[in-house]
């Protein structure tokens, strides 16, 4: 029975042999050559390989690209994480392994008689797989459906200057992520100005994993330079229960052009701006759980209701499987230069009117965030945020030092200058390592922000500045999440010689 079975079938898979030597004789009439081969044989990672292969008595290892029917007999196919199959493959008495990272965009067929009676049909998923590019990627990346483009709004925020934040309407029309196309439509209501922002933008991706974007936006929105400190969403949460907003913002209506570029764990955005700046009232009757008689913090004033001009560019880079518990690094580049106020008709554009380029005001903050998990569940993080700028930020615009998110138990932005340095490190104990359900860490924080006219930090003059440096101390503990770190609690003390303890809670990690 076991010959009768084998005998049939070698027969199905001569027939499909057949069917696809002749589907590849109808659909691909142009090419006619095929490659037989009587032993091993190696597509290196250079070569494309545009024919029919046809193997007898030997195995396969792919590393390059395929572009026609593989049909391997008595043999084993190896598709290395390089691989790029385009292709049906057919393989007869062997097995098929494919190595993660590879890209197969075909189906598989294999039959194994060396395990008895299998056989197997692979499909994968080409409308995900087939965008790769000249420069190997495997697929669209997830950043670009985050925000990299259009912002991903959170449903509901709430904070001392835009009360409660409804986003009713977010939502992109792209023909399912097929299109090179997409437009991008988003509509809130906030409670405090009693008024509605949103953005609409539209783009067109070019090449086959969408790799280079052209797009447009125009939007009215509030804006702040505070991202890095805390989540938006954590910053809600401790705006509803405790009364409390760590974000300076102002109001921006206007547009942008620019182009961005998604190199997988690699993004670049350049864009031009042109946007009414202006002045938010803080909502002084803003509602909260508890604390309901904390003062508000006042919000930085934009002195003159301008149009400014500016151009901006993003660089942002993540290492593989890029997590906060481990491994890991990631960098942040963020750069503007826009036109300084011209105090005389309170109107001031970009290289119009006579404005030269060295009048330009120019703002540039680096991040950089190294992970090291240097043993199971033990885990060294460091976060470093470099601020610069040429001397002539506007007030509102300039960097500070101090409070959550920045040096802990200080004063939020308790300095500002043109200038900043900010260092945070933590050693986590991660449940992995202590058996049981919560985490474990010692933090240490320092920075400073000062005024100078030079765009570098003269070494000299940060000697001199070096006792202005302000740091703290602080323990604290954390249930785990999916994410990592769920609910935590953390206890910080300044290094100045006070006796001051501040105790916080987080919905996140520090930094």
């Amino acid at each position: 029975m076991k010959k009768y079975t084998h005998l049939l079938l070698t027969f199905m898979l001569l027939f499909s042999f057949g069917f696809a030597s002749n589907k590849d004789a109808e659909n691909q009439s142009l090419v006619r050559n095929e490659m037989k081969f009587y032993s091993d044989h190696i597509i290196d990672t250079t070569e494309v390989i545009n024919d029919r292969i046809r193997i007898i008595g030997g195995d396969l290892f792919v590393y390059g690209e395929t572009n026609n029917t593989i049909m391997v007999l008595g043999g084993d196919v190896t598709i290395g994480a390089t691989a790029i199959i385009n292709s049906e493959i057919v393989v007869m008495g062997g097995t098929v392994q494919i190595h993660e990272g590879a890209v197969v965009t075909g189906k598989i067929k294999e039959a194994n008689l060396n395990e008895g009676l299998v056989y197997r049909e692979i499909f994968t998923d080409s409308a995900q797989t087939k965008k790769h590019t000249i420069f190997e990627l495997k697929n669209k990346s997830e950043w670009l459906r985050k925000g990299w483009i259009h912002p991903n709004y959170n449903f509901f925020v709430y904070n001392r200057n835009e009360g409660a934040r409804l986003t009713f309407f977010n939502h992109d029309y792209d023909h399912g992520d097929r299109s090179p196309f997409r437009l991008s439509i988003s509509t809130a209501y906030r409670t405090a100005p009693n008024d509605f922002s949103g953005r609409i933008s539209f783009e067109k991706s070019f090449f086959k994993n969408r790799f280079f974007i052209l797009y447009a936006s125009a939007f009215k929105e509030a804006v702040s330079d505070d991202e890095y400190r805390l989540k938006e969403a954590e910053n809600t949460l401790t705006s509803f229960f405790a009364r409390q907003d760590f974000y300076d913002r102002w109001d921006e209506q206007g547009w942008e052009l620019g182009f961005a570029l998604d190199l997988n764990r690699l993004k670049v955005k350049v864009f031009t701006s042109d946007a009414q700046q202006d002045s938010i009232p803080v909502d002084y009757s803003m509602w909260s759980l508890s604390e309901k008689n904390r003062t508000l913090r006042s919000n930085p004033h934009v002195q003159y209701q301008s149009t400014v001009g500016s151009y901006k560019g993003t660089l942002a880079f993540q290492s593989e499987k890029y997590h906060p518990l481990k491994t890991g690094y990631s960098l942040l580049l963020q750069g503007e230069a826009y036109q300084k106020t011209d105090d005389g008709d309170n109107v001031y554009w970009l290289n119009k009117n006579g404005i030269n380029t060295s009048d330009l005001r120019k703002r540039l903050l680096i991040m950089t965030r190294l992970h090291w998990e240097f043993s199971p569940g033990l885990v060294l993080r460091n976060q470093m945020l470099l601020g610069l700028s040429n001397g002539r930020l506007h007030p509102f615009r300039k960097f500070g030092i101090g409070g959550i998110g920045s040096v802990s138990a200080y004063p939020y932005k308790t300095q500002i200058g043109d200038h900043m340095i900010q260092s945070n490190v933590e050693f986590i104990m991660t449940p992995n390592f202590t058996d049981g359900d919560l985490f474990f860490k010692l933090f240490y924080d320092t920075g400073i922000a000062f005024d100078s006219d030079a765009f570098f930090i003269q070494s000299d003059d940060l000697n001199k500045r070096s006792s202005s440096f302000i740091s703290s101390v602080g323990f604290g503990i954390g249930t785990e999440s999916d994410d990592g770190i769920g609910i935590g609690f953390n206890v910080a003390k300044p290094l100045d010689g006070s006796d001051y303890l501040e105790t916080t809670v987080r919905f996140n990690f520090n930094f």
